[in-house]
């Protein structure tokens, strides 16, 4: 059965992953009915087993503009009366009417919106982020080396991603991968870029001067000292309006951002907890590839 799956059910998931290892959590989940026998989706199921029993945490997303109703809450707890579902909770985007809440508290169903967030006076991001946009820059290194040879010329060499670094007495230092990754995870360098980049294609350059003598063997046999290793950089930018949807969870506001880039889907969690610096973390999901036979292959006249 194939995934299906929006911003709102996505955030339940995630919020839902951070419960104890013991938990396995699980979206778009098939549970039994036990009268009928057919499967029925979940958005969201949590399981554990706790001294012999299963317990089961299904999770229900609705992410409409208008409240959910009692008619919902309803249905919901209707789908769930022949489940294997220990506890239900619902999520929805624009709150709950009035009628729907008082159903809810007495069917014992835990209610989650993402208006719970206007209790909290300190996640300040969370509001900031509705109707933003994401400045996405994604950089390609090229390393290379201006080296002196041995007798005493200077020459850059390219292609150089697997060649290491030893010092005066031969003991080795790191390999030219491994200092890329070092300036690729340098902060100040991902402002410089995320400010400066142009829309589409870019192009820059690092360089980083070895704070003593650093020499390298040549594919040649030539033993020469670094001068110079420098990196271009190759960016590819866009500017993207992003949809963020919060709810409050646990005393923690957590605030799932998700934008469409050419190359996939973004996607920025953060958290947010009453005295404490917020916590973010981004992913790029890439589009799926094609499947053969789909249409999307080319055309012929």
């Amino acid at each position: 059965m194939p995934k299906r799956s929006n911003a709102f059910q996505r955030l339940a998931l995630l919020v839902h992953q951070k419960l104890e290892p013991t938990w396995v959590v699980t979206e778009s989940e098939t549970l039994q009915d036990s009268v009928t026998g057919s499967l029925r989706e979940v958005d969201v199921v949590a399981k554990q087993l706790l001294m012999g029993h299963q317990l089961v945490l299904s999770i229900e997303c609705r992410d409409h503009v208008r409240s959910a109703d009692v008619t919902w809450v309803e249905a919901m707890a209707k789908k769930h009366e022949h489940l294997p579902t220990s506890k239900l909770v619902l999520w929805s985007r624009s709150g709950f009417t009035s009628a729907a809440l008082a159903k809810a508290t007495f069917l014992g169903i835990d209610l989650v919106s993402h208006q719970d967030i206007d209790k909290t006076s300190w996640a300040e991001m969370a509001r900031s982020l509705v109707g933003s946009h994401i400045r996405h820059v994604a950089p390609r290194y090229s390393p290379f080396i201006d080296a002196h040879m041995p007798d005493g010329a200077m020459k850059r060499f390219e292609q150089v991603d697997d060649w290491i670094f030893v010092d005066e007495g031969g003991k080795e230092l790191c390999s030219v991968s491994q200092l890329q990754a070092v300036v690729a995870n340098n902060s100040e360098l991902g402002s410089v870029l995320l400010d400066n980049a142009p829309d589409g294609e870019g192009d820059f350059w690092v360089e980083w001067i070895p704070p003593v003598d650093w020499f390298l063997m040549t594919p040649e046999g030539d033993a020469c000292r670094a001068a110079r290793i420098g990196f271009g950089v190759r960016t590819d930018a866009e500017m993207a309006p992003t949809r963020a949807t919060s709810v409050l969870s646990g005393g923690e506001v957590v605030t799932l951002v998700t934008a469409e880039l050419r190359k996939g889907e973004i996607e920025v969690v953060v958290k947010e907890s009453e005295g404490h610096p917020p916590e973010v973390k981004a992913a790029l999901r890439p589009k799926p590839k094609p499947k053969r036979g789909s249409g999307e292959g080319p055309t012929h006249s």
